[in-house]
């Protein structure tokens, strides 16, 4: 075993040495180290190129081993692995990290696809905390789930900082965005992709009930994004046919929907988000604003 170990890591050494030195510059072979000495423009590919690549593959490797590991361990079944999570294999869930492993997304055992909203309703039943924290764009199915319970929801900005910050305000254990950047405050601060998939097997497993009983009370709303590209920012306030348009939005939905109009941070857009139990008045209703913005800053929904 130890020799197979020792063979394997020297495989990894030398595949790693062989894919930082062979390209095609300064010609088709090996960049040698005497080139990398003397050729400033060699040392940038290396160091900031072919160096930076090689240690993300290889960190993203190591994620999905680690992965496919304690799923090994936690079903003890050696075929267990993230290829294999699905429900096609019988599994109890399946579970998606993304590039750094973050954000997690779970799929029942049904094949329902469940995301951070999902994963927030099952750590607040099983914690029971008087509130979750979450932000504007949580769905408002979550919010009803969660007062089922008699749990609160706290809706905060865009972003897991913003989350963070929040449950610290308000000592609060719980937290997330819909992306799947969960955050139990008792064991991290925050996101980890393997540590939420692990905590909500966990819970469910104690609770002795499959991911699809634990968020039976969870009802989708249907929800629309739109962005427009404005030419000429001005306040939302002072947009009369935009303040119309969402007054009429809510009023139609009342209680059963939610207007977000915002402006991006980083680009020239406004982000128009709305939420209500029937698609097509949802989507009607997100187009209208989203004209009303084109109207009066002058630009297309996109």
């Amino acid at each position: 075993m130890r020799r197979s170990l020792t063979l394997l890591a020297f495989a990894l050494l030398v595949t790693f040495l062989l894919s930082a030195m062979i390209g095609r510059y300064p010609a088709p072979g090996l960049l040698l180290p005497d080139r990398i000495a003397r050729d400033e423009l060699a040392q940038r590919l290396l160091f900031n190129l072919r160096l930076p690549r090689l240690l993300t593959a290889l960190l993203l490797g190591m994620t999905l081993a680690a992965a496919g590991m304690v799923f090994q361990l936690l079903f003890s079944n050696p075929l267990v692995e993230p290829g294999f999570l699905g429900v096609s294999q019988g599994a109890a869930f399946g579970a998606a990290f993304d590039g750094d492993a973050d954000r997690c997304i779970l799929v029942s055992a049904s094949g329902r696809i469940l995301d951070g909203d999902h994963i927030l309703l099952i750590g607040a039943k099983a914690m029971r905390p008087r509130a979750v924290v979450a932000t504007v764009m949580s769905n408002l199915g979550l919010e009803r789930a969660l007062a089922t319970h008699g749990i609160g929801l706290l809706r905060t900005a865009v972003g897991d900082r913003y989350v963070l910050e929040e449950m610290l305000r308000q000592d609060l254990p719980l937290g997330g965005e819909q992306s799947g950047h969960v955050i139990f405050r008792q064991y991290a601060t925050t996101g980890d992709g393997l540590l939420t998939a692990l905590r909500a097997a966990a819970i469910a497993r104690e609770a002795g009930a499959s991911f699809d009983e634990l968020t039976r009370e969870f009802t989708v709303y249907p929800q629309r994004l739109v962005n427009v590209r404005f030419r000429e920012k001005k306040p939302l306030d002072q947009l009369a046919s935009v303040q119309r348009e969402i007054r009429e939005t809510e009023q139609e939905f009342g209680p059963a929907g939610r207007v977000l109009v915002r402006f991006s941070g980083t680009e020239p857009l406004a982000r128009v988000m709305v939420e209500g139990p029937d698609a097509a008045r949802v989507e009607f209703r997100a187009r209208r604003i989203a004209a009303a913005i084109e109207a009066e800053l002058g630009s297309a929904a996109s």
